[in-house]
């Protein structure tokens, strides 16, 4: 294959960020971006690399950042890097400002050139190579084609495999280890069946704390851990039976919302609403028959279309039974009329309007499909022993109860049943 290699090197940095260097006849005929000519790979590093004759090489220096090199079919070669796998210090930028032989008066702008070349680990690292040589040359290199049989041509595998095996392998407390395990599961289980009686009160601790004893100090670390945790739960309350659309959904919200907030705090509390309201889904689902796919069809319907004004006559449309059967199936088997569970549905979901968004309650009563907002105020103050407005500066409630349970308050008669 041949490519206009400049360009090639020019795209190549813009998809990566890492500098490269393109060389004919030995010398650095073109570098990118523009600054990267102000601080070529030492001559050792390449003099090492040419007498191996490899067609790909990943060097690691002897200060643990590394290298990529290509020699192509032309004779020209191509180098990328430095890259480290770990965030550059000032002893270590010092250390490779020395090695590289940047003057003391550019010692600003090499750390600012450095920084901005994004870490990555060398595994990832080689298979970027192998895929990028691939481009050039339609010639696959294998990870023992670049590491060799035994040569020590590469410190690839001797200096940074064996760091990472001292890292795995160093003295660990395995039983804080095991509490961890167990811990996970202990909460994965209970969204998957649905215990909303026997979650924590999950409101008032870190739930990545919780269960990893992590550091809050690092807010991207824990957006990260948290994130983690909602994948986690979403798929518990999957195999827990709520609908892979819902979930998703579901988790898709509050990742936005945990990406961004600005404090470990509201990272925390949010998680632990996350954990209850997936847990609550589920308890619902738990509290029909397993057999009745048309409760728990309905009970999907609307827990995903509460925000639409939707009634009785649309859940019964949705199944594919008359108003009359289903209003009596849930009352024999749920105990409590449809459209009740369908109020009650939109004041769950009033709950995390009111917290977790700025929106008006003449907002809310619109969005959730309410005559009016004075018939949302009430409907929410008989719900939950608190008004709207009460709730969003405090986020306590003196009667919350979980999904679908509903309080006698808004239970309707029968004859309600068609509204």
């Amino acid at each position: 294959m041949r490519y206009n290699l400049p360009l090639f090197c020019r795209l190549l940095y813009h998809a990566t960020g890492y500098p490269v260097w393109l060389y004919d006849g030995g010398e650095v005929i073109y570098a990118f971006p523009e600054e990267a000519s102000l601080y070529p790979p030492a001559e050792e590093y390449l003099d090492t690399i040419r007498r191996w004759k490899k067609q790909m090489v990943c060097y690691q220096t002897d200060l643990t950042y590394y290298y990529g090199y290509f020699l192509l079919p032309e004779g020209q070669e191509i180098m990328l890097g430095p890259v480290s796998s770990i965030s550059y210090d000032k002893d270590k930028l010092y250390a490779m400002r020395r090695q590289l032989q940047v003057p003391k008066e550019q010692a600003m702008v090499f750390e600012a050139f450095m920084t901005k070349i994004p870490t990555t680990n060398i595994g990832t690292f080689v298979h970027f190579l192998t895929y990028s040589y691939y481009l050039l040359t339609g010639e696959c290199i294998t990870m023992d084609d670049l590491v060799g049989a035994g040569e020590d041509f590469s410190p690839l595998y001797q200096n940074v495999h064996n760091q990472y095996l001292e890292e795995i392998y160093q003295p660990a407390d395995e039983l804080a280890y095991e509490n961890i395990y167990w811990q996970e599961n202990r909460l994965l289980n209970i969204v998957e069946h649905g215990n909303i009686e026997t979650l924590p009160d999950f409101s008032r601790i870190q739930i990545p704390n919780y269960l990893w004893n992590l550091p809050t100090d690092n807010l991207e670390y824990l957006k990260y851990t948290s994130i983690v945790v909602l994948a986690l739960v979403c798929r518990a309350a999957i195999r827990g039976g709520l609908s892979c659309g819902f979930s998703f959904r579901m988790e898709e919200s509050y990742m936005q919302k945990i990406i961004s907030m600005r404090s470990a705090e509201s990272i925390g509390v949010l998680l632990a609403h996350a954990v209850t309201d997936f847990t609550s889904h589920v308890a619902g689902l738990k509290l029909i028959h397993r057999s009745d796919n048309m409760l728990m069809e309905a009970i999907r319907y609307v827990q995903e279309n509460c925000t639409q004004a939707i009634t009785v006559c649309d859940v019964a449309a949705h199944v594919g039974y008359s108003r009359t059967y289903l209003a009596k199936k849930f009352k024999e088997e749920l105990h409590f009329s449809v459209s009740s569970f369908i109020m009650r549905c939109r004041l769950e979901k009033a709950k995390e309007l009111l917290r977790y968004t700025a929106k008006s309650l003449s907002e809310i009563s619109a969005c959730l499909g309410f005559s009016s907002q004075s018939h949302f105020q009430k409907a929410f103050r008989d719900a939950f022993g608190t008004t709207p407005l009460a709730y969003r500066r405090t986020g306590d409630i003196r009667q919350d109860t979980p999904l679908p349970a509903v309080p006698d308050s808004l239970r309707i008669p029968d004859g309600d049943e068609a509204q």
